[in-house]
């Protein structure tokens, strides 16, 4: 199942933020700018993504931002709830990802 983002508020960018779950919570994805990738654990629903790894490339300031603070937020654990069949990481900022195939 992919789940990919549709809504940010507060940066321009030019590719979508994406995280997709794969066999035994193994996850993927797009960090707006690069291609990360790393091990889920979900407790008390809260998602922590662990064992973070990533490409390298030079992204745009906006995309840095994006980027930067949606990592950080897997990172240290973000509450993960669904509404409305959509999947919602909420930190410091909201991302709200909608499964597509």
């Amino acid at each position: 199942m992919a789940i990919d983002q549709f809504k940010w508020k507060k940066a321009q960018f030019s590719a979508p933020v994406s995280l997709k779950f794969i066999e035994a919570l193994q996850v993927s994805g797009s960090s707006g700018c690069n291609r990360y990738f790393g091990s889920a654990s979900l407790q008390d629903n809260t998602l922590y993504i662990g064992n973070l790894g990533m490409t390298r490339k030079l992204c745009d300031e906006a995309s840095n931002a994006v980027e930067q603070q949606f990592l950080a937020l897997l990172q240290s654990g973000v509450r993960a709830t669904f509404i409305d069949g959509k999947l919602q990481l909420s930190g410091e900022q909201t991302f709200l990802f909608k499964a597509v195939k």
